[in-house]
């Protein structure tokens, strides 16, 4: 009787194809391939096929040589299964190789330090992190991924890469999220709630903004901006739930809160597409404009905002200060309206605005 050979006695390397371990076995017990192929009742030219590297090792193969030769099913397996990945592993890294070029138009460093991808030295671990955080097997995948994006950034200038990392970082963070449904009629609701927080210390305010939305069944996500990056925003939609994602462009609260009350201007008013915000503004279906309106109407109602002008044809900084106390809103946001409307100077009263900046948690 053939004495049980332990398989952890015989190791071979994964890199080499089962039928030469099978083939130095049969050397080291004189069995020829005919021999061993009456044993196992198979044709000759499987055995040899085998060997050669020409036919895998199923299942049935590797339990009839388990009784043939005394090592069990599972090592034939192993070594089949080890075998094959080593070969998808070599294609692998023969793929990421050609990838290398396209990893260059990432903002690799600066993903780096806002702790998104690990600081790896060699183009192929860059290869692997970024393809790890964009969540496809190529990056010659990512333009499919996120085709309507780009044909909506073909507008204006910006980089394809950086915009499908900033956009990742929503999808990633919405992960998060626990959402609750939907509701498009509680929009006022929302947005007197939100309006409350502009004069709250930031942190807690983005916190608390991020909480409330989420009842609402809405994720706002906070991502860095890149830099040469002309995008402030974006709004899309995810399994039912809206995705608002902002940056600190202008790093100001008033344009900070304005980029929140705009997006979702799109959530409660538009149709369930992606919207980017950028500098070129351009808006072919009047949806930016509502958007904006949306925006300045809930942050300063507009009846009141005439009201005010038409009190202060002077307009002081203690007269915007008493207008914000009156309508319980950020001196900052009013300054920052006063301005887009030409009524003040761009320089003037901006230490009534609150400058941000991102900061860990």
């Amino acid at each position: 009787m053939t004495k049980p050979i332990d398989p952890v006695e015989y190791v071979p390397d994964a890199s080499v194809y089962p039928g030469q371990s099978l083939a130095d076995i049969l050397e080291s017990r004189g069995i020829s391939q005919a021999e061993l192929a009456r044993r196992l009742d198979r044709p000759i030219q499987a055995v040899n096929e085998i060997i050669m590297g020409k036919k895998e090792i199923i299942p049935d193969t590797a339990i009839a040589l388990e009784h043939v030769l005394g090592l069990p099913a599972s090592f034939w397996l192993k070594l089949e299964s080890n075998y094959r990945e080593s070969l998808a592993r070599n294609k692998e890294n023969r793929e990421l190789h050609t990838q290398e070029e396209l990893s260059r138009a990432y903002p690799y460093s600066e993903m780096v330090a806002f702790e998104w991808v690990k600081d790896v030295r060699s183009p192929k671990e860059r290869v692997e992190e970024l393809l790890r955080w964009l969540g496809v097997a190529h990056l010659g995948l990512v333009p499919a991924q996120y085709e309507v994006a780009f044909r909506k950034s073909q507008k204006f200038s910006v980089s394809n890469e950086k915009l499908a990392v900033w956009l990742r970082h929503g999808e990633i963070e919405f992960q998060n999220q626990e959402l609750e449904s939907f509701d498009k009629e509680k929009a006022s609701d929302l947005t007197k709630s939100l309006r409350s927080l502009t004069r709250v210390d930031i942190k807690r305010a983005c916190k608390d903004a991020q909480s409330l939305c989420a009842r609402h069944g809405i994720a706002l996500i906070f991502t860095p901006e890149f830099k040469s990056f002309p995008v402030s925003g974006a709004t899309r939609w995810i399994s039912g739930n809206a995705l608002v994602q902002v940056s600190l462009r202008f790093k100001t609260d008033d344009h900070f809160w304005f980029s929140i009350f705009h997006e979702l201007g799109h959530v409660f008013k538009h149709k369930r597409e992606l919207f980017i915000e950028d500098d070129m503004k351009i808006d072919n279906h009047g949806y930016e404009e509502e958007a904006n309106q949306f925006a300045a109407e809930y942050l300063i109602p507009e009846a009141k905002y005439h009201e005010f002008l038409s009190k202060n044809p002077l307009i002081a900084e203690s007269d915007i200060i008493q207008f914000a106390e009156n309508i319980s809103i950020a001196p900052g946001i009013i300054v920052g309206r006063l301005q887009h409307d030409k009524k003040i100077g761009i320089n003037r009263y901006n230490r009534l605005k609150k400058r941000l900046c991102w900061t860990k948690n």
